[in-house]
Formats: C-alpha cells, sequence, structure tokens
C-alpha cells in the first residue's frame, strides 16, 4: 500500500516544504522506501498550520482609536473580536490599534469588510480598518523609501495606511504649508511622508492633509513603529 504524506514543518520564512511516498511494511516487504522530493520555498508572509493549511499574515491598522478619550478599546478586547470573527493567531501591539493576524483569504478587501462589521457589531460604532499583508510591510522596509531624507531634530517621517487605492493621486511631492507636511511617494496603499517642525515647534501630522488630498481614509504611524510592527508580525 502507498500513502501521500506532507511534512509541513516551518523553522524559517525560506523553509521548505517536504513532499514524499511511503511504501509501508507488509508481510511480503523487507523495508520500507521513503522518496522525498523537496518543493519550492514556502512564500514570504506565509504561516503553515499543524493541519497543512496555508496561512497569509496580515496587520490591520484601526483608525482613530483610543484617540483623545474616543473610541476607547482595550487591546485585549481588540484581540478577542478578531478571533470571534475567525482569524488565527490573533495578538495586538501598543495601544494605537495595530493587530496582527493569519487568515486564509487573500484578499485585503473582503478581510476588512469581515473585519469592520464584526466591530461595529460589538462596539456599537464604526472603526475603519486598513489591511496590509506581512509581505507587503516586509517589501516597505526592505526598500525604505526615507533612505535618502535627513531625519532628526527638525523632521520626523510616517507612513500614512490607506483603506483603498486613492481616488486621485495629484503630482507629488505634494506639500502642506500649514501643517508643514511633505507627501513625496504614493505606492502599495500607503503615503509616505516628511513632517517638519512648525513655527510653533511641534510637527505637522499628515493624516487629514492625506486623507483628503488622496479621497480614501487613511491612519498614521510613525516610520520607528512600522519597523516595531514588522518585527513583532514576524514571530510565529
Amino acid at each position: 500500500m502507498v500513502h501521500m504524506y506532507h511534512d509541513t514543518r516551518q523553522a524559517s520564512a525560506d523553509k521548505l516544504h517536504f513532499f514524499g511516498i511511503l511504501r509501508d511494511i507488509d508481510s511480503t516487504s523487507v523495508g520500507c522506501l521513503a522518496i522525498v522530493i523537496i518543493g519550492a520555498p514556502l512564500t514570504k508572509g506565509m504561516a503553515v498550520t499543524a493541519s497543512g493549511n496555508k496561512m497569509i499574515r496580515y496587520v490591520a491598522f484601526l483608525r482613530a482609536i483610543n484617540v483623545a478619550g474616543q473610541k476607547l478599546i482595550k487591546m485585549e478586547e481588540l484581540a478577542r473580536i478578531f478571533t470571534a470573527a475567525g482569524l488565527k493567531n490573533v495578538r495586538t501591539y501598543i495601544q494605537s490599534g495595530n493587530v496582527i493576524f493569519d487568515a486564509k483569504q487573500a484578499s485585503a478587501l473582503a478581510l476588512r469588510r469581515k473585519i469592520e462589521i464584526a466591530l461595529q457589531k460589538v462596539l456599537g460604532y464604526e472603526v475603519t480598518v486598513m489591511i496590509q499583508s506581512l509581505a507587503d510591510i516586509e517589501e516597505i522596509v526592505r526598500r525604505n523609501p526615507f533612505q535618502k531624507i535627513k531625519t532628526g531634530a527638525e523632521a520626523a517621517v510616517y507612513v500614512v495606511f490607506l483603506s483603498d487605492e486613492p481616488r486621485r493621486v495629484p503630482k507629488l511631492p505634494l506639500v502642506s504649508a500649514i501643517e508643514n507636511v511633505d507627501i513625496f511617494e504614493v505606492s502599495e496603499r500607503a503615503a509616505f511622508v516628511v513632517s517638519r517642525r512648525k513655527k510653533n515647534g511641534g510637527f505637522g501630522y499628515p493624516n487629514k492633509f492625506v486623507e483628503k488630498e488622496l479621497g480614501v481614509w487613511g491612519t498614521t504611524r510613525s516610520w520607528n513603529t512600522v519597523n516595531k510592527i514588522l518585527k513583532a508580525a514576524e514571530k510565529p
């Protein structure tokens, strides 16, 4: 008798799948034969469950929660809502609403709708959610759009994650004289922004400016926070 088996062990992002054919020992057998064929590497940003199902890792960025006393929610409650919605391996990172999870669905739009419905059902108010796959975030960090920009005491850099593809993309760079921010790139459902110190000593916050100019909802994270979220999301 011949059986197929599938070993889904994964030790790292580039761990290989193993496929093989195993012949059982029976009364006429003198031993067993195992043939192993090395397959393709796992796609980055994917995980494999104990049952062998491939899952895609995502990060959900929630807009405007726990801000100025509005839309307050504890991260433990947030994780419970995501888990109840059928998402796996759910965990959160800091209080600004960053949720790491695994899902079978490959459509970010379908996931966004599913999560927003679940949040409204439990919380009683709308929360806009931006979805990025782990692979997309890894690519953003890998190429680092800010690498040629001098930062420090007078400049800060942000990523504004977008709910959808922009309805319009004005000629870039796009500058807000009021907020003293520059949108210099829009790609991968994200806007990349430099914020320079204003006369009052603070830095301009780009969220409203980006939403107005691009015609979609957005939520802002500092570049430093994006890097930390990525490290958290890459853990098993």
